[in-house]
């Protein structure tokens, strides 16, 4: 590991919070995210306390700069996925979305604790950023929706790609979880629906959006 040297340009800087990024990533992938700290992060990257403090005062905006990245790539790969002419048939539709969701297991960690974790110990002000950030790295999404849905008004393609998010990021919970909840619920005798997250979110997907064009 390359020993700590203070940043002074935005440059450097930038590059020192991409490293804080990356290991509150690893941390968070192999412990979960109240065992990631400010000093279990400093401790990975072999740098005191006092050194990380100077990028970041708390591991909620390393996690919520996480979110953006990782949205993005998200967002990004649908936009990639869906360059042909839309609308195409409903099945075929959700079964794309759901592929490009089934190559970001990343992101659907970070959306399911987003509201409920994440942007509880956030100040408002920072909040409020974020918000506003997160509109437009969404609106790219949004307006495929509005394209595979016409009949949609803004707001309403809006809340149909929310509302497959939403559910995607409850699902990958349920499917996706770790070792230990895998083994609970096979002891538990639940069942887990067959196919994968991709089968299951494309089923999902199709019933959803047939259903708002049955409206």
């Amino acid at each position: 590991m390359a020993e700590y040297q203070r940043a002074y340009s935005a440059e450097h800087k930038a590059e020192r919070f991409a490293d804080i990024m990356a290991a509150t990533d690893g941390l968070f992938r192999t412990h979960g995210f109240h065992e990631v700290t400010l000093t279990t992060i400093a401790k990975e990257l072999g740098w005191s306390r006092g050194n990380l403090y100077r990028y970041a005062q708390t591991k909620e905006e390393v996690f919520l700069a996480l979110y953006r990245q990782k949205h993005r790539a998200f967002v990004d790969a649908l936009v990639e996925e869906f360059e042909s002419a839309l609308p195409l048939p409903t099945g075929e539709f959700a079964a794309r979305w759901a592929k490009v969701a089934d190559a970001h297991h990343g992101y659907w960690r970070y959306q399911g604790i987003l509201t409920s974790v994440i942007e509880t110990n956030v100040s408002a002000e920072m909040l409020a950023g974020f918000k506003r950030d997160l509109m437009a790295d969404i609106a790219p999404a949004v307006s495929l929706m509005a394209a595979q849905l016409p009949q949609l008004d803004e707001a309403q393609a809006a809340d149909a790609h929310l509302a497959l998010v939403y559910h995607a990021a409850a699902l990958h919970g349920h499917l996706c979880g770790s070792e230990a909840q895998m083994r609970a619920m096979e002891e538990a005798g639940m069942p887990l629906p067959t196919g994968g997250f991709a089968s299951a979110m494309a089923g999902f997907a199709e019933a959803y959006l047939k259903g708002l064009l049955a409206d």
